[in-house]
């Protein structure tokens, strides 16, 4: 699900917001909106580490038992 959005993401940078945004600027200067790969990739690895940690904390507290039964050991 995170490729996809990372691929949606990109492709709707590219072909919907850069294009409108270098429209609006272009009377004010030339601007290329186009990403680098660098920066495409940076984001695509910020995006999976997040999804990780979320997955891993979510897991965590999944798998630690129910609340009640801990608050009875006590």
């Amino acid at each position: 699900m995170v490729v996809l959005a990372i691929l949606l993401g990109v492709a709707t940078e590219r072909w919907l917001v850069g294009p409108a945004v270098a429209r609006l600027a272009a009377s004010y200067v030339s601007l290329t909106l186009e990403p680098s790969a660098a920066a495409v990739g940076l984001t695509a690895l910020g995006l999976l580490a997040g999804t990780a940690v979320t997955v891993l904390w979510a897991t965590r507290l999944v798998t630690r038992g129910p609340v009640v039964a801990w608050m009875r050991e006590r």
